[in-house]
């Protein structure tokens, strides 16, 4: 019984630094529909970034951001890297989360 619960206790309060764990923001996404506009990759079907996504398998990138209103195939930044990580078709900037934001 003790082994059990110190498990379940060392388990729910493992190390958090706030970012996503496996590329995503923890949310859940059950139907993100359509590609958002952007075309498959062609390599073995991983969708390119800023594509609309439902798990981190989906993208090229293997990160799909899931915030707000919208889940897209992203690519990990900060404020300093946006401007060069970030490039089209993301807006040039990193969110609050790091990742690239999309419009």
């Amino acid at each position: 019984m003790i082994v059990s619960v110190l498990s379940v206790w060392w388990l729910g309060c493992s190390s958090d630094d706030g970012k996503p764990a496996g590329g995503t923001s923890g949310a859940v996404v059950t139907d993100a529909g359509g590609d958002g506009g952007v075309a498959d990759s062609g390599d073995g079907g991983l969708k390119k970034n800023a594509a609309t996504c439902a798990k981190p398998e989906e993208c090229e990138s293997n990160i799909c951001f899931v915030g707000g209103t919208q889940s897209y195939c992203a690519l990990s930044c900060t404020a300093a890297s946006g401007p060069t990580v970030c490039v089209s078709p993301f807006t040039g900037s990193c969110n609050k989360q790091g990742f690239c934001k999309r419009d």
